[in-house]
């Protein structure tokens, strides 16, 4: 099932929504990932480990584990160097879950986590000095983390994928992600309607991004798999859309700038370019129109090759940001082999 959707203004901008990923990460007010703008020290925070157990410290399979441990750790912007040994700065560890839900009916999250006030939002980490190599350096542990496992019911199944990301309390923090769940391939046939706007300066926003459209250089449609470039439509709602009432979105007086962010498999999440503000409607949505941010002709080459997947996530200079991430790739679970081997012991 594909659904057309609305990317940018003019009928050249009619997409088709190919398959994809979608997550939303949770993000503490003033801070975003690639923060960029934030105060402190420039870090570089990294998910070395996550590891599945059924809650005793017994390792379980991935299906079917209950608890992570998980571990982190914080260089130096651009190196491994290890920050100092007695780092004061809160490490906390970020997390979502992305349902996919077949049978009978198709859907999948589209809400920033932290709007969903029943869960459970982070966790900060434990420091804890390692030794390995000869070097001594931090790390950060966060143990037993809930995941939810697959469930099937009556002609529906529903497969969650959790993804983690990393926030370090005032200073400039890049982070990079971890997909943790099953292999799977979802649809996203539904964007969220807008059904009001308030010119009023927001206090926080939820990033959406809407849709990914891949295709080729000459402007056609492509699969994920063989497409060069995407185009990206994000929508920017009042904190929280998940609140009660209608989302409502910001007005088309809103100039602060939007930056597309962009991590290839492990690495950081880092600003692409800034968007172009459009007037967009939906016919779903009656008259309404809107202000939505396009980023067109964004490279993806790399997730051609089906080792590789491209996270995106969003991040408004000036408002603390609560973004959703879409992972672009033919699977979108992270490989790490090894941890990060430190260039030198911590100061």
């Amino acid at each position: 099932m594909r659904a057309r959707f609305l990317v940018g203004s003019g009928p050249a901008r009619f997409v088709i929504l190919m398959p994809g990923f979608l997550l939303a990460l949770a993000l503490t007010s003033g801070n975003s990932p690639a923060a960029g703008s934030a105060e402190g020290p420039q870090v570089d925070a990294r998910i070395e480990i996550v590891w599945p157990h059924d809650g005793r410290g017994q390792p379980a399979p991935l299906e079917t584990a209950r608890f992570v441990n998980v571990e982190a750790y914080v260089f130096q912007r651009g190196t491994l160097n290890p920050v100092a040994c007695n780092f004061p700065n809160r490490v906390i560890l970020r997390w979502t879950v992305l349902s996919l839900t077949s049978g009978g009916f198709l859907g999948s999250s589209l809400i920033p986590a932290q709007d969903y006030w029943q869960n459970l939002s982070g966790v900060a980490g434990e420091r804890v000095i390692r030794t390995a190599a000869g070097r001594t350096f931090p790390a950060w542990v966060f143990n037993n983390v809930p995941v939810p496992p697959p469930t099937e019911f009556t002609a529906r199944a529903i497969t969650r994928i959790t993804y983690f990301f990393v926030e370090v309390e005032g200073a400039d923090a890049r982070t990079s992600v971890w997909a943790h769940g099953d292999r799977a391939l979802t649809q996203l046939p539904y964007q969220r309607l807008v059904w009001g706007i308030d010119e009023r300066p927001p206090q926080a926003v939820d990033a959406l991004i809407q849709v990914v459209w891949p295709h080729d250089e000459a402007g056609q449609v492509q699969d994920v798999a063989a497409a060069p470039l995407v185009n990206i439509g994000v929508d920017l709602f009042h904190h929280p859309v998940a609140g009660p009432g209608d989302p409502v979105s910001v007005g088309f007086g809103f100039d602060r700038p939007v930056w597309l962010l962009r991590a290839l498999n492990n690495g950081y999440l880092e600003p692409v370019k800034t968007g172009e503000k459009v007037r967009t409607t939906n016919p779903l949505a009656g008259t309404a129109s809107w202000p939505r941010w396009v980023f067109n002709d964004v490279d993806v080459s790399a997730a051609r090759d089906p080792a590789n997947k491209l996270y995106f996530a969003v991040r408004v200079d000036g408002v603390p940001t609560h973004t959703t991430i879409w992972a672009h790739g033919a699977d979108p679970r992270t490989y790490l082999p090894e941890k990060d081997l430190p260039a030198a012991s911590c100061p």
